[in-house]
């Protein structure tokens, strides 16, 4: 996720359908008319109105006037620049056209450039300093704006300003390349009939032959995970997670070793030790050393339903290909697939099947249901163009007053080029000051004819960030959704994945599609014990990213295949020899913050305490709604969670989760 503006951080078949009304709605921004020419001519257009603006703020007549004036020039400056950077991630990420993709990442290039060079200007910092708040939210804003210039070098030599800004700059460029390189790819492999016996034929059936009749199976996620959870050749399997895992290749591996020294010296230049401590200061964990005792206290919770879970899969191994269990190893290829066959054969479940029960859309549809009635909203599809004409628009209104409090795009579907993951895109971030609602992009790569239990989860999840976004209603576009602390934006996405779990949502599906299979009780609870089985293994998977990525911005000199040869090692599975780091874009994007996922899980699964046994109580999604959807980043996350909770958080519900012995 991208935060914006003085703080840049580079970061479905139901005959249902989404039943919403229709009516016009007009855009003329980037996102429906993009092209190169006119990507150049408004990066250079914007810029050049950002330099006269910056000019103006360092006036001495802008000295001489209210500060509240001077708040609302800031605030004009960030929105200007924050939605030319939202429109051409957005752009970069999603557009068919490599040509204006390409475009695209160059003006974010420009931005992220102009914005160093502003965030190091003294008068400008000095205006910052003199501004007199009025307001607690103010206030923050303020310091806000203080910490980014001096993370940024304001206060350094001359010389070490310019250095600054060139490795900055450098960092920038690395970090598009490496998303674009992984984006871009387009590998495939061949194989024949019999290798791929066990996957199912809504997947056989889409795929191509090759001239010697063999199927051409790609790397997007509808492809991926049937191929690694019930192909039953090992052989497949292996080869598959593999070139899966170097999507990235080469190239990847070598952009990141330049990265790292980079990061480092920015950190040196700052007065930090490392980068890892110069950008977890600013988080909810303070330093490094808390995301160490934090990580270490997740693996030895871990450790033992690990080696137990692995047990279990070498048993079922030794079973399905009737060989003695001293004679089986349990290889990293393997899990997948025989956690499935576990799955089906202690709780009948059967992801694939679940594909009839969730058809895309209708899922989309019953997300928008349970939204509504949660959070006291109303979703209309509107006609707008855009970048792809499978991409959607949905207005979002208060249902009380009607009042449109913001807009949610779709796009859902996978195609060469695309952003390969599941994301949301900030491009306009809300501001009262400047009348500007807040605009999001969700960006999946969903399987057209249904989801399975994971992917429901994922769209859930999304969506719980595009309504972080849609239903901020801040003062300043700088507190705007999803800029909070890194380490607690994955949050309330995450506690929004507790509604693809429960009965009290999940039963509300047949409004969405009548003709679906129903979703009784029993259903219901086979799922979640699906779900909850293999909990060790998965989050010691997270355990291991978080730990690699927090020692690659640790360690000085690090060389990142060495670094993660060894976490390979000093796991169970051991070193499988795969080039994952070529292909795990949080490297750059969510560097030294991947821990954040499960340091925001651990408040995610708290405030969930706050719904009791009825997570369909409006009254606590309207107080939800108010005190942290709606405050963007105007208060610390640590103080909006307390009051949500009427107290601080604790880690009970989340080591729970995490080692399977949750209840509910």
């Amino acid at each position: 996720m991208r935060t914006p503006m003085i703080s840049i951080q580079k970061a479905q078949i139901c005959a249902a359908g989404i039943s919403l009304s229709l009516i016009s709605f007009a855009n003329a921004s980037l996102l429906a008319t993009a092209t190169p020419a006119l990507i150049r001519s408004a990066c250079n257009q914007t810029l050049k109105a950002l330099a006269n603006d910056t000019a103006a703020l360092e006036s001495p007549a802008m000295l001489k006037r209210p500060s509240a004036a001077r708040y609302a020039a800031m605030n004009d400056l960030a929105k200007k620049l924050g939605n030319l950077d939202g429109e051409v991630s957005i752009i970069g990420g999603v557009h068919p056209d490599k040509a204006v993709r390409d475009a695209a990442e160059a003006c974010s290039v420009r931005i992220a450039a102009d914005q160093t060079a502003r965030q190091q200007r003294p008068k400008l910092y000095a205006l910052i300093k003199s501004i007199a708040p009025a307001t607690p939210v103010e206030t923050k804003l303020k310091q806000d704006w203080i910490d980014a210039f001096e993370d940024t070098g304001v206060q350094l030599p001359a010389a070490q300003k310019k250095r600054f800004q060139a490795v900055a700059n450098a960092l920038t460029k690395y970090s598009i390349e490496f998303d674009r390189n992984i984006r871009e790819f387009k590998g495939t492999m061949r194989f024949t009939e019999a290798e791929l016996k066990g996957l199912p034929e809504s997947v056989r059936s889409g795929l191509k032959r090759d001239p010697d009749g063999q199927l051409v199976i790609g790397f997007s996620y509808p492809e991926y995970d049937p191929v690694m959870t019930l192909v039953e050749d090992e052989n497949v399997r292996q080869r598959f997670s593999l070139a899966y895992a170097a999507r990235g290749g080469q190239r990847n591996i070598d952009v990141l070793k330049a990265t790292l020294p980079l990061r480092q010296e920015m950190a040196a230049l700052i007065g930090q030790p490392n980068f890892s401590a110069l950008t977890v200061r600013r988080r909810m964990a303070g330093s490094p050393q808390a995301v160490e005792k934090f990580l270490g206290n997740v693996y030895a919770a871990l450790k033992e339903p690990l080696l137990s879970e692995i047990e279990a899969i070498r048993a079922e191994k030794s079973a399905h290909l009737g060989k003695p269990l001293d004679q089986v190893k349990a290889n990293r290829w393997d899990y997948a697939f025989y956690q499935e066959r576990i799955r089906k054969s202690r709780f009948a479940i059967d992801q694939e099947a679940l594909r009839a029960y969730f058809p895309t859309e209708a899922s989309m549809q019953w997300m928008l249901d349970v939204s509504s009635e949660l959070y006291g909203i109303r979703f209309q599809e509107v006609k707008e163009k855009l970048w792809h004409p499978e991409a959607r628009t949905l207005i979002v209104s208060d249902a009380a007053s009607n009042e449109k409090l913001g807009t949610i795009h779709l796009d859902l579907f996978p195609r060469d080029g695309k952003y390969n993951h599941a994301a949301v895109f900030p491009i306009y971030m809300s501001s009262a000051l400047a009348k500007q609602l807040p605009r999001v992009a969700l960006v999946t790569n969903f399987n057209r004819k249904g989801l399975d239990a994971n992917e429901l989860e994922t769209l859930v999840h999304e969506f719980g960030h595009a309504l972080h976004g849609s239903l901020s209603r801040t003062q300043f576009v700088e507190h705007g959704g999803t800029t909070v602390e890194r380490d607690f934006v994955e949050a309330p996405s995450q506690m929004f994945e507790e509604w693809a779990r429960r009965p009290e949502s999940l039963q509300r599906f047949a409004k969405a599609c009548a003709q679906c299979p129903a979703l009784g009780g029993d259903m219901i609870s086979r799922l979640n014990q699906a779900r909850q089985y293999g909990q060790a293994m998965r989050y010691a998977r997270q355990y291991q990213y978080a730990k690699y990525d927090l020692d690659l911005n640790t360690k000085v000199d690090a060389d990142p295949m060495t670094i993660w040869r060894a976490a390979e090692a000093s796991m169970p599975w051991g070193d499988t020899g795969n080039l994952f780091p070529s292909q795990f874009g949080h490297l750059m994007g969510y560097a030294s913050a991947y821990y954040g996922y499960m340091w925001s899980e651990v408040v995610a699964l708290d405030m969930l305490s706050a719904y009791g046994k009825n997570l369909m109580d409006a009254g606590v999604g309207k107080r939800y709604r108010d005190l942290i959807l709606a405050r963007g980043s105007e208060r610390p996350a640590a103080q909006m969670v307390r009051d949500f909770l009427g107290r601080d958080p604790n880690t009970d519900a989340f080591f729970k989760e995490i080692t399977g012995q949750r209840t509910q």
